[in-house]
């Protein structure tokens, strides 16, 4: 499964649904795939949300500017 790690203070928004920004994104397994499915992480390796990324893993470390996984669903309740 492809994972793509969050910092701590992305969690509560990226949780309840919101999509992951490139300038949030810490790690990302070197085999992320736009298009396949993806579980997004915290620092703990703790399940936040699942989504679809939109870029690899490299621009997911270079971009600072727009959505690197459109979430489908997170996991803390509202």
């Amino acid at each position: 499964v492809q994972t793509c790690a969050l910092p701590i203070y992305a969690i509560p928004f990226v949780g309840k649904g919101r999509n992951v920004m490139h300038g949030y994104v810490i790690g990302a397994d070197s085999h992320v795939t736009p298009g396949q499915p993806c579980v997004v992480v915290s620092e703990k390796g703790e399940l936040v949300a699942h989504g679809v990324p939109t870029s690899t893993s490299s621009e997911m470390a270079c971009f600072t500017k727009g959505i690197a996984v459109r979430v489908r669903q997170g996991v803390l309740k509202e």
